[in-house]
């Protein structure tokens, strides 16, 4: 079927890309077929092509969104406080994720070794996170919350170090570490590199 009756364009893509990511997440990129996902979502291929060229271009919609979601949802972008907490999260929630949102991730990357369109798609997504973060960093610099010394894109960089280890390490079958002790541990990471006592180190 086309798109169904009383739902807006915004809508159906919504539907869509939640449908997408089921699939992916349940077959993997090559074993998941257009067909899959348009029964999945209840829309006809036409549907889906109008409004994606390509299964890849499908793939990196739905990554794009999820990972827009999750930075949206913990940041606020007028909060000095939100990109240390950004990074603590980002470094200590590698338990905390949903079997689904490991198997999507997980599924890109191991997509974009095999397919070219894939891999220049999740490094864009990729490429757009850390210019995000990289903002939300020059923020904090200004307002003296971290460091001035460490690059804004590094920062960046660091966040998706952390990010993608946190991301393997979920995917691996690995004894259970004590979460407490872990997210303590990351904390204390990223306030070393926090600005604190600026004023006294002047005086």
């Amino acid at each position: 079927m086309g798109r169904r009756p009383g739902v807006s364009p915004e809508e159906t893509r919504s539907e869509l890309l939640s449908a997408a990511a089921r699939v992916f997440a349940r077959c993997g990129y090559e074993g998941a077929s257009i067909a899959d996902i348009t029964q999945e979502a209840g829309l006809s291929r036409g549907a889906v092509y109008s409004i994606f060229d390509s299964k890849a271009m499908l793939f990196a919609a739905v990554l794009r969104r999820d990972g827009i979601q999750q930075l949206e949802r913990l940041m606020n972008r007028n909060s000095i406080e939100g990109i240390a907490q950004l990074a603590t999260f980002i470094g200590s929630s590698f338990d905390h994720r949903s079997k689904e949102e490991v198997d999507l991730l997980v599924e890109a990357i191991v997509s974009s070794k095999r397919d070219p369109d894939v891999a220049a798609e999740v490094a864009q997504w990729f490429i757009d996170s850390e210019r995000r973060v990289t903002e939300l960093a020059e923020i904090a610099q200004a307002h003296g919350e971290i460091e001035s010394s460490i690059g804004a894109a590094t920062f960046a960089r660091y966040a998706t170090m952390l990010s993608l280890g946190s991301l393997l390490v979920s995917a691996m079958d690995l004894p259970a570490i004590d979460h407490k002790e872990w997210e303590a541990l990351i904390t204390h990471v990223v306030e070393s590199i926090r600005k604190f006592g600026d004023s006294s180190t002047k005086e």
